[in-house]
């Protein structure tokens, strides 16, 4: 009796310490901490850590249970009388714990769904289910006057769309074909609205010219031979995986917390850019909005030194040094276009760090060596999941791939992503254009 008595506290008490469990720590991501067992948000768990909290909790209730026994009966209602204001002592700190955790969700959704309307504004949808996981959690953390103002932000938002996917206007002709004026341009504007709803059903129309007067020198200038013929294509190269916030392993060396070019790498990108094709959508990875472009890779060189100087050689071998030079130890590699090909498939992804291996081997980047070999299969080509799973790629597998000039980037996903490529910018200065001429447009009506 006694000793099923004891077993049954050590495994009520194991139960208990199961309700919060300890999470790792991912350097540049996130510190160790705890988490709640039913949190869909994050599925790592510390085991070791978890383990030695659970036999710990067993040891605490099988040592109470034996003690409780001995106490006198007297003693032990005087302590019953206490267990009420416990439980009500512990009930508060539960809620005040859930309700913070619910508004640091609410804020991180908001924060998102902020992000991706600005950078994707194509992505309404996705910007919505942000607002409303925000909204909801601003409920559960019982601060309801911030779920109403998300409610109505989301009003507002389906009220007034920004372009949407299908609409007809696509910002992957961000570069215009012809600068021919259109008459229609100036009768929209002068034209007389009887309100600003009228002048909403015409946004697209407005949009769609603002798009055609984008000036072109936001892109890099090009040589003056075709991409093809200027950078030959690098044929049969073994290509791995890597991902940002990848850990160190027997097969990859290094971390990629940070890269070659940027030590804050993982959190200027918004977090780690898990592999794992169950946490990804359409490129990307469900958890977060990435801050950079998702098309991402690697190649084995690097023009600055770890003192920001360039290298001796960066000069001679890198062939747009000269016209791209903007300042000593200013990398002239990191972003670069570059075109990945798989069979009847191409991809285009920036160059955003250094790998695999090796930072030095300038004879294969630009010249005609073939990579080194290494222990992944003398690889010479890192490329991101986005890449990956747009090629249908292995994680080893053998690509072509060659340099682009950004005007000979088609369309297409990575046109969509990232603070720094010259497609977002080009939206980003779209979009501007299009509040100025809104602006002119209503004021002229005045």
């Amino acid at each position: 009796m006694k000793l099923r008595r004891t077993l049954l506290t050590a495994g009520v008490f194991a139960l208990l310490a199961m309700i919060y469990v300890p999470t790792p720590r991912e350097r540049g991501v996130h510190s160790a901490g705890y988490r709640f067992i039913f949190s869909g948000e994050d599925t790592s768990i510390a085991f070791f850590q978890l383990l030695v909290n659970v036999v710990f909790a067993a040891l605490l209730g099988a040592i109470l249970v034996t003690i409780l026994v001995r106490i006198p009966k007297r003693a032990l209602y005087a302590m019953a009388r206490c267990i009420p204001i416990v439980v009500i002592v512990a009930v508060g700190v539960g809620v005040f714990v859930f309700t913070e955790a619910a508004a640091n969700r609410a804020q991180r959704d908001e924060k998102n769904g902020q992000e991706a309307l600005v950078l994707y504004p194509t992505e309404l949808q996705w910007t919505l289910t942000k607002f409303r996981n925000a909204a909801t959690n601003w409920r559960l953390a019982l601060r309801f006057d911030q779920a109403a103002r998300v409610v109505n932000r989301m009003k507002e938002l389906q009220r007034h769309p920004g372009p949407q996917k299908g609409s007809g206007i696509s910002f992957d002709d961000l570069i215009p074909q012809s600068r021919t004026p259109n008459p229609s341009t100036e009768q929209f504007q002068t034209a007389p609205e009887a309100s600003a709803s009228d002048f909403a059903k015409h946004a697209a129309k407005l949009r769609e010219q603002s798009l055609l007067d984008l000036d072109p020198q936001v892109f890099a200038p090009t040589g003056s031979r075709p991409a093809t013929e200027q950078f030959p294509w690098k044929k049969n190269i073994v290509t791995t995986v890597f991902w940002i916030g990848e850990p160190q392993s027997s097969e990859n060396p290094k971390a990629h917390v940070k890269s070659a070019w940027d030590a804050n790498w993982t959190a200027n990108y918004g977090g780690v850019d898990t592999p794992d094709s169950s946490a990804r959508r359409n490129y990307l990875p469900i958890a977060f909005i990435p801050r950079q472009n998702p098309f991402y890779c690697a190649l084995p060189y690097n023009d600055v030194t770890d003192n920001r100087k360039f290298k001796p050689e960066a000069s001679e071998v890198v062939p747009w040094f000269k016209r791209g030079y903007t300042g000593e130890g200013q990398s002239l590699c990191w972003h670069r276009w570059v075109a990945i090909r798989k069979g009847n498939r191409t991809c285009y992804a920036e160059w955003e760090d250094c790998g695999p291996f090796r930072t030095d081997h300038f004879q294969y980047v630009f010249g005609n060596e073939k990579p080194k070999p290494n222990l992944n299969h003398g690889a010479g080509l890192d490329v991101s999941p986005a890449v990956r799973d747009y090629l249908g790629l292995q994680p080893t597998d053998v690509t072509d791939w060659q340099f682009v000039d950004p005007d000979n980037v088609p369309a297409g996903p990575w046109r969509s992503y990232g603070e720094h490529n010259n497609f977002v910018i080009a939206r980003r200065q779209a979009e501007q254009r299009l509040v100025q001429q809104g602006g002119n447009s209503g004021n002229s009506k005045k």
